[in-house]
């Protein structure tokens, strides 16, 4: 069987791919997540300069003790994948979601919609009106709010709080140059409702592995398609590991 790495997104947790992990993929693949909330709990020595590298090394140790076939990340995971990626040999894959490649020269402005809200996922302390604010940003179908509002009000805010640091400092590797140089298939998904990222933004990357030879889209699904159109994730999931 196929073992599999998922990685979680921003103030989100490892629940966010249960409906995979517990249920569609589990006859088919061996899962195994990382909660980055749990990761970063008591780790004050964490600044902007240096979280990649701290999180590099802890998906290494993974990979290494593991040898995954896959690797799975949504929103911040799948750039902590990416920032990863030249470290990991013997992968078959990589699946990204939510988290368009940005390079040294950050194209901020054309990678993400101005969402009046998105500004609450690298805001460390949030009110209950911001968690919920948050949910509805990340969601396409509200049917999945009160799942989401309680993994923002359980999530790590040093996350949050460590992301604009990052942006700041540079900490962070090229990552468009990262995958277009990367000799692994890759397959990226996007949300059709997505109100966070400019599905646009991904048409002027030059990535000659990209799987299917383009963004493969998800109907009727926003920026957490693995909740909302769990169906359809898994199945692009299953054709992308097996092809």
């Amino acid at each position: 069987m196929q073992k599999i790495l998922f990685i979680h997104g921003n103030s989100l947790s490892p629940d966010s791919f249960s409906n995979q992990c517990n249920g569609q993929l589990a006859d088919s693949v061996i899962s195994h997540t990382i909660n980055l909330n749990e990761l970063l709990n008591g780790e004050t020595s964490l600044n902007g300069s240096n979280l990649f590298s701290f999180l590099s090394s802890k998906i290494l140790e993974l990979h290494t003790n593991n040898q995954y076939d896959y690797m799975v990340g949504h929103s911040f995971g799948g750039h902590a994948i990416v920032q990863s990626l030249p470290q990991l040999q013997g992968l078959k894959g990589i699946l990204t979601f939510g988290a368009p490649p940005l390079g040294i020269s950050l194209q901020m402005d054309k990678a993400f919609f101005s969402h009046p809200h998105i500004g609450l996922a690298h805001q460390a302390k949030l009110t209950n009106d911001e968690i919920n604010s948050l949910a509805k940003a990340y969601l396409h179908k509200q049917e999945f709010h009160e799942q989401v509002v309680d993994m923002i009000s359980n999530s790590n805010p040093l996350l949050r709080e460590l992301i604009p640091q990052v942006i700041a400092l540079g900490g962070f590797k090229d990552e468009t140059e990262i995958l277009r140089t990367t000799t692994i298939p890759l397959a990226i998904l996007h949300g059709e409702q997505d109100k966070l990222i400019n599905p646009k933004y991904y048409l002027d990357l030059e990535l000659s592995m990209l799987y299917g030879g383009e963004v493969q889209i998800i109907p009727d699904a926003g920026h957490c398609p693995q909740l909302e159109n769990a169906d359809c994730f898994s199945q692009i999931l299953l054709s992308y590991i097996n092809y």
